[in-house]
């Protein structure tokens, strides 16, 4: 698909963006607060997706004032998009697999209300997105992937009812567990180009010829 370059945005805009990713990335740093009470509370990705959420999302906030109001996002969105495939995996484990407590509030912005506003900050905020290449959500697992690698590697127990590696059905388990984050992670991509397609200009039609 292909996307015109980005005009220099307007001061209004490049406000509001900023105020929403700030709000984004306080969303994930409220819940980190709100929740953890150890350095263990780390080993949860839970808590780790919604600090790399925070910080992740500064950053992003303050494009703007890096490029003095030039550009405001990065060229590439694959941070975004690995970060959204995170996050609604933390949503969706959580809600369907194991307790989510949505009654406490901390929990509630790490398992609900962080990974909905990623989602749509990816799908619907900004346009670097709609230039993703077909290939990249294939690379989205990459930190789920690392993420597990290190839990195997160190031997924590958190998701041990979920990832035994001496259960005979780890492998099946893990497979499906990542090929269900690859197709989550192109219907992202699906989603956003569709709203690319709906707001990318309509073509300017054919100029009648002048007659002399």
């Amino acid at each position: 698909m292909n996307v015109s370059p980005d005009p220099r945005p307007r001061p209004a805009v490049l406000a509001l963006l900023t105020l929403w990713r700030m709000g984004v990335a306080a969303c994930g740093l409220t819940g980190v607060y709100l929740v953890v009470s150890e350095v263990d509370d780390f080993y949860y990705l839970s808590q780790l997706g919604s600090l790399a959420v925070g910080v992740v999302y500064i950053g992003l906030a303050l494009v703007p004032v890096f490029t003095m109001g030039r550009r405001h996002e990065p060229g590439s969105s694959w941070l975004r998009g690995s970060l959204a495939v995170v996050m609604s995996l933390i949503a969706v484990t959580s809600i369907l697999l194991l307790d989510p407590a949505l009654d406490q509030t901390g929990f509630l912005l790490e398992h609900l209300v962080t990974p909905l506003v990623v989602v749509a900050d990816f799908v619907l905020v900004g346009r670097g997105q709609f230039r993703t290449r077909p290939w990249e959500p294939l690379t989205w697992v990459a930190l789920p992937l690392v993420y597990f690698a290190f839990l195997l590697a160190t031997g924590v127990q958190a998701y041990q009812s979920i990832f035994d590696p001496d259960s005979p059905e780890f492998v099946p388990i893990v497979l499906g567990f990542f090929g269900a984050l690859i197709v989550c992670g192109y219907v992202l991509f699906g989603l956003a180009r569709l709203v690319g397609a709906i707001r990318a200009p309509a073509p300017a039609g054919p100029v009648a010829s002048t007659p002399w």
